[in-house]
């Protein structure tokens, strides 16, 4: 029963936020791409000693590394380890529950037949 109780848990879980996953790991598949387009070709303009355009300001490639590594640190699923270690000590706290008055209903058999 308490394999049961985890895969249900587990199942809930896991399952409303599964598009919630697919949504910012595309989003964030489709930000890296544009960003990294960018990076190659300020990369490029500095390699060729390009000059920059009025319009651009000087920082314009750390800017955009610093932007690739911040989308790099997004996580794609909405809850850690922590979470889920606390909702399975729930389940767990649950089922000890269930599996003791269970216990104590059997001793108390025992003891008064």
């Amino acid at each position: 029963f308490p394999i049961v109780m985890f895969g249900v848990a587990l199942v809930a879980l896991v399952s409303p936020t599964l598009g919630v996953r697919r949504n910012v790991a595309r989003t964030k598949a489709a930000e890296q791409e544009r960003v990294g387009e960018a990076i190659r070709r300020a990369r490029n303009d500095r390699l060729d000693g390009a000059v920059r355009s009025p319009g651009t300001p000087p920082g314009t490639l750390a800017d955009l590394v610093q932007y690739d590594a911040y989308l790099r640190s997004i996580r794609e699923w909405p809850f850690d380890f922590s979470m889920v270690s606390k909702s399975l000590l729930f389940i767990l706290l649950g089922c000890g529950s269930w599996i003791g008055g269970a216990l104590a209903e059997r001793l108390l058999g025992l003891l008064l037949d």
